[in-house]
């Protein structure tokens, strides 16, 4: 399986922490795959801090992409 983003990502760990759980799994392989996904996020992290970097010294560059998105409200309230 191909790791795409962060949210597949936390699905592969929660599948394994499912799988340890159930004794599907050894804990090596559980600690392998916790060290990998430190190290990738790792990796996401000095790439948002390049780009913020190189950003802050070329304001033109648009760093639009680096915000979370907006997400929308839903009121709880009753209408009418």
């Amino acid at each position: 399986m191909q790791i795409k983003n962060t949210a597949e990502l936390r699905k592969v760990i929660s599948e394994e922490i499912d799988s340890l759980r159930k004794g599907e799994s050894a804990p090596s392989r559980a600690n392998a795959l916790a060290t990998l996904a430190g190290v990738m996020l790792r990796s996401v992290k000095t790439d948002i801090e390049t780009v913020r970097f190189v950003a802050s010294k070329n304001p033109q560059l648009n760093t639009a992409f680096l915000e979370a998105p907006k997400k929308k409200r839903i009121s709880l309230k009753k209408k009418g």
